[in-house]
């Protein structure tokens, strides 16, 4: 009985450390957020690769952006069975409805923009975000991830590949659950429980 109840006690200590203390943080978050504001004539596009290269950021994204252009280029994928990558100049006045995407070396940015009569058009951003009266832009960035891309030979474009701190690239659908050392620690506790049972 005694054997029994100490390996039910080791069971529990080590099951506890497979799951962190919540009522306390010691080291980052699994996510950063970071604002900035551009101003009249700033190129969004331009600023945002500034942004991210002076703060180091590994594995960028845009949560949010409201603000308002004069000019845009964008690519508008499947324009029509002859040119299935149109790219279009927009000059005058739009309002962003939406700015979204990945912001590493090779960024992958979306933007919805209306104008005027409230008509919305969308595309790949290729360049020319010029900023109108402001941009009010909200970075996450992904801790202990990297974003890169490659060439996919079956879309013909660099796409994103997802990789943690130490290298290893997940498929973009898997986030792992235990780091090393908490898997490590849930097998000991697991072995534990099963001698606690046999005993």
């Amino acid at each position: 009985m005694a054997l029994k109840n100490v390996f039910l006690t080791a069971f529990l200590v080590c099951s506890m450390a497979c799951f962190p203390d919540n009522s306390k943080q010691d080291g980052p978050s699994a996510l950063s957020v970071y604002a900035l504001r551009l101003g009249p004539g700033e190129e969004i596009v331009t600023s945002l690769f500034k942004f991210v290269e002076d703060k180091k950021l590994k594995a960028p994204f845009i949560i949010t952006c409201v603000g308002s252009v004069t000019k845009a280029t964008l690519r508008l994928a499947h324009a029509t069975a002859q040119n299935t990558n149109e790219v279009i100049h927009l000059n005058g006045r739009f309002e962003i409805v939406s700015l979204v995407g990945t912001l590493n070396e090779m960024a992958h940015l979306h933007i919805s923009l209306s104008d005027d009569k409230g008509k919305t058009i969308g595309g790949h951003v290729i360049s020319d975000l010029e900023v109108f009266t402001t941009a009010e832009i909200v970075i996450g960035e992904c801790n202990g991830m990297l974003f890169t891309r490659e060439m996919d030979e079956r879309t013909g474009f660099p796409e994103l590949v997802i990789s943690s701190g130490s290298g290893k690239v997940y498929p973009v659908n898997y986030v792992p659950f235990f780091q090393k050392g908490e898997l490590n620690t849930l097998v000991w506790s697991m072995l534990l429980l099963l001698f606690a049972l046999v005993y």
